[in-house]
C-alpha cells in the first residue's frame, strides 16, 4: 500500500515547509476544530472496543473503593488510594485525632475490612441520595396546585368572621364592615409608652390597644378604646365563668353519654343559637343538615 494513499492524520507532525506558510484564521479555526473531532473520534472508537466485563469491573471498582484520582496530576488506582487512606485512618484513630470514630476499629483490622466498609458506606449514601430525591419528589407532589384543597373547600365566610370557630374577629380577610371601626396607626409616642419598650411595666404591648380617632388636639391617653370583639381582646385573661359557660350549653340528656360525642354530634348537642354561622339555608342542598 502506497505511504502517500493513506488518510493522514491531523496528529501527525506537519511536514516540511509547512511553518513556513501563513494561514488565514479561518483556516486556523478549521485546523483547530479537526484536531479537536479526530480526538474525540478516537477516544469513542477505544471505548467502544472494550470488553462488557472491563466496563463492569471499572464500574465494581469505583463503587467499592470510591475516585481513582486524588487531587494531584498523579493517576493512582483504586486499590492503592484506598491503601493511602486505610494508613492514614488507622493512625488517626490510635492517636486519638479529631474527627475519626471510634467504631472503626472493627474495619482497622485489615485492607480487606476496610475496602467492605468503603463499599458499605458509598452503598448507604447512594441510598441516602435515593432517599432525599424521593422526598422531595414527594413534597413537589403534595404541594401541586390540584391537590391543594382551599379551606372550607372554596367556600367564603360571613363578613367579619374568622377561620377559627367562626368568631367575629379583625384578623380576617373581609374585616371592613359598616358596623366595625377602625382604630389609627398609633401614634410614635404611644408606640414608645405602649409599645416593645414599654417603660413603666416593663411588659412590652405590640400593637398598642385600639383608640378612637382624634384630630390630633386630645392626648392619645385621654382617647377612650374602641370595643373590639371578644376574640380580639388577647388583653384580656379569661375568667371562670367565659371557661364554664359553653360545657351548660350541653344537655344534661347527653351529660352521661359526652364521652361519645364526636364531629357532628357534638356540634348537634351545642345549641348555637343566634350565633349559628352554618345556617340551614347556607349548606349546600346535598347536605344531610339541609334535608
Amino acid at each position: 500500500m502506497d505511504v502517500s494513499a493513506r488518510q493522514k492524520s491531523s496528529l501527525q507532525p506537519l511536514e516540511s515547509g509547512s511553518l513556513d506558510q501563513v494561514m488565514t484564521p479561518a483556516q486556523s479555526t478549521n485546523f483547530v476544530k479537526e484536531i479537536a473531532n479526530n480526538a474525540q473520534r478516537d477516544a469513542g472508537s477505544r471505548a467502544h472496543n472494550r470488553g462488557v466485563h472491563e466496563v463492569c469491573e471499572d464500574e465494581n471498582m469505583e463503587m467499592a473503593y470510591g475516585g481513582s484520582h486524588t487531587q494531584s496530576w498523579t493517576w493512582s488506582s483504586p486499590r492503592a488510594l484506598q491503601e493511602d487512606l486505610y494508613t492514614v485512618a488507622k493512625v488517626s484513630v490510635e492517636r486519638h485525632f479529631r474527627g475519626y470514630d471510634r467504631n472503626l476499629v472493627e474495619a482497622l483490622k485489615g485492607l480487606d475490612k476496610w475496602c467492605e466498609h468503603a463499599t458499605n458506606m458509598k452503598v448507604v449514601a447512594i441510598k441516602l441520595e435515593e432517599r432525599r430525591i424521593e422526598e422531595k419528589e414527594i413534597y413537589k407532589r403534595l404541594r401541586s396546585k390540584e391537590d391543594v384543597h382551599k379551606p372550607f373547600d372554596g367556600r367564603k365566610l360571613s363578613v367579619g368572621m374568622g377561620a377559627v370557630l367562626c368568631f367575629h374577629t379583625l384578623w380576617c380577610s373581609d374585616y371592613k364592615t359598616d358596623w366595625r371601626k377602625l382604630a389609627p396607626w398609633p401614634s410614635i409616642a404611644e408606640q414608645k409608652w405602649e409599645g416593645e419598650d414599654r417603660a413603666r411595666t416593663k411588659v412590652g404591648r405590640y400593637f398598642p390597644l385600639p383608640r378612637q380617632p382624634s384630630n390630633g388636639s386630645v392626648p392619645w391617653n385621654y382617647l377612650p378604646m374602641i370595643t373590639s370583639s371578644p376574640f380580639d381582646q388577647i388583653w384580656k385573661v379569661p375568667s371562670e365563668l367565659d371557661i364554664l359557660y359553653p360545657m351548660d350549653q350541653v344537655t344534661a340528656e347527653t351529660e352521661q353519654d359526652k364521652h361519645m360525642l364526636l364531629n357532628q354530634d357534638i356540634l348537634d348537642a351545642i345549641d348555637l343559637g343566634s350565633n349559628d354561622v352554618w345556617a340551614k339555608d347556607d349548606l349546600p342542598s346535598d347536605s344531610p343538615a339541609a334535608v
